[in-house]
């Protein structure tokens, strides 16, 4: 599934590589669709935007089943789904004040905010939900708070010398989170109180994302794309280029459950790689 800033959205197939559904966030003027996530039963996604709402749709229908007016919020500009889909967290900004930004965990059913997160002395730019759905880190500024996210308490803060940019990823379990500052992808033990081991990735934004089984990650990053092992430190390999579009410049990067397709997206469309060859798979374009 991908969604646009025009607040429409494509449901694809991605054998075939061609389009199955087109849907509208809302009929209102001048909102946008901000995020997308799939509920963990692959039937379901639901979209957020501006206009303050979380949308629910099925995947094989391309139609709107669930349209949820969130309390006390403005507008969302992330979602991420509970693996018992039951929950969801967005990042929000509260309709007191929506030049600040704050994680908010939802009950699907009810709309009910069960925990809302603040950073202090920060607004939240980032956030991320571990693969389990235990935990939830947050950034903001040059600091990253890691959260339980049954209780909504606090567990642990973590630092960079450097103003953290454009990404964010954890771990299953929460034992690593990763960050990104000067041209470096920063890794934390999340259990352990230790600097962030660094892996020079060559760019200030680079995007990048933890494959499934907690020892990789995948960064794209002028000049090039790669796929980097976090214990040895080494580079593994290179993605080829998709055909003179960049691979390198991408702005969201996603993971296949079994870790076996790399999704980019960036130039107005999205990019497919098969990760065991790091062979370019395919283009997906509207």
């Amino acid at each position: 599934v991908t969604v646009g800033f025009d607040g429409a959205g494509v449901v694809w197939d991605g054998s075939s590589g061609r389009e199955r559904h087109r849907f509208l966030h809302t009929q209102a003027e001048g909102h946008h669709i901000y995020d997308v996530r799939a509920f963990p039963d692959g039937g379901r996604f639901v979209t957020v935007g501006s206009d303050g709402y979380a949308v629910v749709w099925s995947a094989d229908s391309g139609r709107a089943l669930q349209r949820i007016a969130m309390p006390g919020i403005e507008s969302h500009r992330s979602v991420r789904v509970f693996p018992c889909g039951e929950r969801l967290a967005t990042g929000a900004a509260p309709n007191w004040d929506a030049m600040s930004r704050v994680a908010v965990i939802w009950g699907v059913a009810d709309a009910h905010a069960q925990h809302w997160l603040w950073q202090p002395q920060s607004s939240i730019r980032l956030f991320e939900l571990s693969p389990c759905g235990a935990k939830l880190a947050t950034l903001g500024g040059t600091g990253i708070y890691l959260w339980d996210a049954v209780t909504g308490q606090l567990e642990r803060q973590l630092f960079a010398s450097g103003y953290l940019n454009s990404g964010l990823a954890i771990s299953r379990g929460g034992e690593k989170v990763l960050g990104c500052a000067a041209g470096d992808v920063l890794v934390w033990s999340g259990l352990a109180d230790e600097p962030p081991r660094l892996f020079p990735v060559g760019s200030m934004y680079a995007s990048f994302a933890l494959l499934p089984d907690g020892k990789r990650f995948v960064a794209f990053a002028t000049p090039q794309a790669a796929v980097w092992h976090i214990e040895s430190g080494e580079q593994l390999e290179l993605l080829q280029e998709d055909h003179g579009d960049g691979a390198a410049e991408e702005e969201r990067i996603a993971i296949s459950a079994g870790g076996e397709i790399v999704a980019s997206c960036g130039n107005k469309r999205v990019a497919l790689w098969d990760l065991s060859s790091g062979r370019f798979v395919r283009t997906l374009a509207r």
